[in-house]
């Protein structure tokens, strides 16, 4: 299992690795979430955590943030709907699906008390 600075260690190897690449952080990114998503490691959980905590928002607008929340959901809902993936690990992400939604729900509102 690896503890949250092992994965900002990863991020760094990573991104020195893969230094060619037009965007390191998104070459990152697209491994983490093939790793959510066929359940690659089932027994780290904390995976999701890390997925959802890494901000890729270069552009900090509503329709950018919007895109981003939209992406960790759905993610998220495929991963659970797969039923060849182990059950343990579509329950971990279901456990943790809302924290996108809410993320959303708090965009929507801000984004209506400022229209307001």
């Amino acid at each position: 299992m690896y503890s949250d600075s092992g994965y900002h260690l990863d991020l760094i190897v990573f991104m020195s690795q893969t230094a060619q690449f037009d965007s390191p952080i998104n070459e990152y990114l697209q491994h983490v979430q093939k790793q959510i998503r066929f359940a690659k490691e089932p027994d780290n959980p904390s995976l999701i955590s890390h997925y959802l905590d890494i901000d890729t928002c270069r552009q900090k607008s509503v329709e950018s943030l919007k895109q981003h929340y939209e992406r960790q959901f759905r993610l998220l809902l495929d991963t659970v709907a797969d039923e060849l993936i182990p059950s343990y690990w579509r329950c971990c992400c279901l456990d943790n699906i809302n924290k996108p939604l809410g993320q959303l729900a708090r965009l929507f509102a801000n984004n209506q008390d400022g229209q307001a």
